[in-house]
């Protein structure tokens, strides 16, 4: 099945094509489905910098080992952060708060105003630990995986199903996407405010 993509921006698209073998096994093995994606070339810009000269340029990207570095920094950076929280035993500690806020996102619920100060409160005074919730925090790392899974099954699903419209294809699944990821999107909303605020 191929799909158009969805624009987000008028200047830009992409397009995917979807194979799929007559199994019915849900898995994604690469022996069961395919999945190619496409760009569209000629909606590439290019732009010339006039502040760096090209030879220049390579220094400024990270190496492979630079990015081994930041990953293996990013890593024991959460796991102190756990190390650290499982010795805290009070509700007000940096995982207790993050889960209850991220809860809220989930459920759609209105954080209390202790919530919100405590949540304000850690975000001013570890700006470090920003970006490491969903290896720090337990309910938000799992949340991640099973919504991350639902995506890509509500996606497969869509594509494959013969009753949806080949011309709501790509609606149905930006609405799907939507629901399924509207939790973390708030969350990270609620993350990038607190943030401004600090």
């Amino acid at each position: 099945m191929i799909f158009s993509p969805l624009l987000i921006d008028a200047d830009a698209s992409s397009s995917s094509t979807y194979e799929t073998t007559t199994s019915k096994k849900r898995a994604l093995s690469p022996s069961s489905r395919s999945v190619t994606v496409r760009f569209n070339e000629s909606a590439n810009v290019a732009y010339d910098n006039t502040q760096i000269c090209h030879e220049d340029c390579a220094e400024l990207w990270y190496t492979k080992e630079n990015l081994k570095q930041l990953k293996t920094t990013y890593t024991n950076n959460a796991k102190d952060i756990i190390r650290v929280e499982s010795q805290q035993k009070g509700s007000k500690s940096y995982c207790r708060v993050m889960t209850r806020v991220f809860n809220s996102c989930v459920d759609a619920t209105p954080l209390s105003e202790a919530d919100q100060r405590h949540f304000q409160k850690w975000i001013a005074v570890t700006s470090s630990r920003v970006g490491l919730e969903r290896l720090a925090v337990r309910k938000i790392r799992l949340d991640k995986s099973i919504r991350r899974q639902e995506l890509v099954y509500a996606v497969l699903d869509l594509q494959e199903d013969p009753s949806v419209p080949a011309e709501k294809v790509e609606e149905w699944i930006a609405q799907a996407s939507q629901e399924i990821s509207q939790p973390s999107r708030k969350f990270a909303m609620l993350l990038a405010q607190a943030q401004q605020k600090a």
